[in-house]
C-alpha cells in the first residue's frame, strides 16, 4: 500500500505537501467533511434492521459528522478514524456538545494500520476517493475483515462518468461496475448523486 499521507492529499486534490499543515485551518468552518450523514442515515432506515446494529466502524470519518448523526437516532457503539488529528479533536467536542460522546470512540491515526485491527463491526463506512487501500475491489478486501458475517459495507464512491474524461485515480463507471461484481457483494441498494 502506497504512503497514505500522500493519498490524503490526492483526495483533497492538494499537489503541495506543505499545505497538508494547513488543512485544519482551511475547513475549520466545516462541519461535515465526505459523506453526507441524512444519506448514510436512508441507506441503514431502508435497507437495515437497527435493532442488528450494536457496532458502527467510520474509517476516514473527518470531524465525526456520521456517527454523531447517526448516534442522535441510532443506539450503537462506534469508532471514527481520520489522519487529520485536529479533525478528530473536533469530532469529540461535537460529541459532546450532543451528548452521544458516550456512543463514539474517536481516534486519530492512519486508516491502513486500524483496518487489520478494527475488530468485526456490524456496518463499516467508506468514503473511496483515493487508492489508500487499493483499487475498489482491493479496498474492499481489506474492509471485509471488519465486517460481521451478516454485517454490512456502506460504500461511498467517486467515480468519472463513462462520457467524461478520466479523472486520475479514480475509476469510469465501466471499471467501478466491473470491480463491484468481481467482490461478489450483494448491492442492497444505491444514491448517485452529481455534483
Amino acid at each position: 500500500m502506497k504512503n497514505s499521507n500522500e493519498d490524503f492529499l490526492v483526495s483533497l486534490d492538494l499537489i503541495d505537501q506543505e499545505m497538508e499543515d494547513y488543512i485544519p485551518y482551511v475547513l475549520q468552518d466545516l462541519w461535515e467533511l465526505g459523506s453526507i450523514p441524512e444519506y448514510i442515515y436512508r441507506l441503514i432506515d431502508k435497507n437495515i434492521d437497527k435493532k442488528e446494529i450494536n457496532k458502527i466502524i467510520d474509517f476516514g470519518c473527518g470531524k465525526g459528522a456520521v456517527l454523531i448523526y447517526l448516534a442522535e437516532r441510532l443506539d450503537f457503539q462506534g469508532t471514527g478514524i481520520d489522519i487529520v488529528s485536529e479533525f478528530i479533536e473536533s469530532g469529540i467536542q461535537h460529541a459532546i456538545e450532543k451528548s452521544v460522546n458516550n456512543k463514539i470512540n474517536f481516534k486519530s491515526g492512519n486508516l491502513v494500520e486500524y483496518v487489520d485491527k478494527a475488530g468485526k463491526n456490524d456496518v463499516v463506512i467508506y468514503g473511496y476517493d483515493s487508492c489508500i487501500l487499493g483499487d475498489v475491489y482491493e479496498t474492499i478486501q481489506h474492509l471485509e475483515n471488519c465486517i460481521q458475517d451478516s454485517g454490512y459495507l456502506i460504500l461511498e464512491i467517486a467515480f468519472t462518468p463513462d462520457s467524461k474524461d478520466i479523472i486520475e485515480g479514480l475509476p469510469n463507471k465501466k471499471e467501478l461496475d466491473e470491480q463491484l461484481e468481481k467482490c461478489c457483494l450483494k448491492v442492497l441498494d444505491k444514491i448517485f448523486w452529481e455534483i
